[in-house]
């Protein structure tokens, strides 16, 4: 994987992470340790595997997750000594607020922080700041800007069941999303996702294929959930850390970019 897909995979994650408007209440405040796997091909089609070690905290419509340590394969080592050199040694925090359609990435290594918005309808609040319930039809209208652009689109959800994930009675649903945009290929995700029945929701597990480009994969799992609520101030940007335009800026260990 180059040093643009890891950053792409860091962006992903933390916009998967974050729970979308949905047909029931908001999520409840969580925190959570977990482990992630991404599988992809690099430009020249090689596979490659790198495995992401994450603490994760939820609160209202902030989610932040702490990237704290990522390796490749055993049979990846070009992957490993990439990552030696381009990504930072210590934390990559990622947080989104979805009260802005905002995403923030820092580093513990480097004073600098990037923000970008998120291509995601915002949710609709309560007065107390959490998301409202919806039905499905809205959010699914919501989240598309124009079918005008498509040649073909589908998304469906399945209840599959209920069963012990990660320690914790969950329903699990699987999912399929198809669209094909004018002139490109078609792109499929296909996967599933669980939810703590006696967590009120908080995702335990989720896996995603998706194909149309470079097959990838991904799959993530939360142990160790605290259902207390983390303090506002862990989804602050740390005192001193200045805004850049360039993410290099703050994943890059070397090779620095100098624009601000």
């Amino acid at each position: 994987m180059n040093k643009r897909a890891l950053a792409l995979a860091l962006v992903v994650m933390a916009s998967a992470a974050a729970p979308t408007p949905a047909p029931q209440p908001s999520m409840p405040s969580f925190s959570a340790t977990g482990a992630m796997n991404l599988k992809g091909q690099t430009p020249d089609g090689k596979s490659g595997t790198v495995q992401i070690q994450m603490r994760v905290a939820h609160r209202n419509l902030l989610t932040r997750v702490d990237v704290l340590r990522i390796v490749a394969a055993a049979d990846d080592p070009n992957a490993n000594t990439m990552m030696a050199q381009f990504i930072p040694k210590g934390t990559i925090t990622v947080v989104v607020d979805q009260s802005k359609s905002l995403l923030t990435i820092w580093s513990s290594s480097h004073p600098y922080y990037y923000q970008s918005k998120l291509a995601v309808p915002k949710p609709t609040q309560k007065n107390n700041g959490k998301s409202s319930s919806s039905s499905i039809w809205t959010t699914i209208s919501n989240g598309l800007s124009s079918m005008t652009k498509y040649d073909s689109y589908s998304s469906s959800i399945d209840l599959t069941g209920h069963k012990t994930v990660n320690g914790h009675t969950a329903s699990v649903f699987a999912f399929t999303h198809k669209s094909q945009k004018h002139g490109e290929p078609a792109q499929t995700s296909s996967g599933t996702f669980a939810l703590a029945d006696d967590l009120n929701g908080i995702p335990l597990h989720a896996d995603v294929t998706a194909t149309g480009g470079p097959v990838a994969s991904v799959s993530a799992d939360l142990t160790q959930v605290s259902t207390s609520a983390p303090p506002a101030s862990t989804f602050a940007i740390p005192k001193g850390y200045k805004k850049t335009t360039q993410l290099m800026n703050v994943l890059m260990e070397t090779g620095r970019v100098t624009m601000p």
